[in-house]
């Protein structure tokens, strides 16, 4: 039997993708579902998300961002703003474009491990991600070794 270890992943894909990025994100949710038979992670969920989010009123994108700066590392060209038109209106407002795949590592407590894709001194992709999982080294920068007496 494999011990639980509190951690979760979350794939947030957009519900439009073209052909080949479905394909993509099949492959993704196969790895991360064998990591869970693995006892990597304890729970693998898909979420879909909206390409895009009015700046200020994506929660998820608060969590992530605050994730970053803790972790020393940047979102930014993965998720990034631009002014568009309100629907019906000649109004203009910023919105926040999302990455059409992005995976979200959390541990037991909820908080956030990691999330990909960001720039880390380099860009760090979804694919990244499901290898640091499956070597043991997806935790944020500071986080304790559950291994480790503090």
């Amino acid at each position: 039997m494999v011990e639980p270890t509190g951690r979760q992943a979350t794939l947030f894909v957009r519900p439009d993708l073209p052909g080949p990025t479905r394909r993509r994100r099949e492959q993704l949710t196969a790895r991360l579902q064998r990591l869970r038979e693995d006892g990597v992670l304890d729970t693998v969920t898909v979420e879909t998300w909206a390409k895009q989010r009015p700046v200020g009123e994506d929660d998820r994108y608060a969590a992530f961002a605050a994730w970053a700066v803790s972790a020393g590392v940047s979102l930014a060209p993965c998720f990034r703003t631009r002014r568009c038109y309100e629907p019906g209106t000649t109004d203009r407002r910023e919105y926040r474009v999302r990455p059409a795949i992005c995976l979200v590592v959390t541990d037991e407590c909820g908080e956030i491990d990691a999330v990909y894709p960001h720039f880390d001194g380099g860009p760090r992709s979804v694919r990244d991600g499901l290898a640091a999982l499956g070597q043991g080294t997806c935790r944020s920068p500071g986080a304790s070794d559950p291994g480790l007496a503090d």
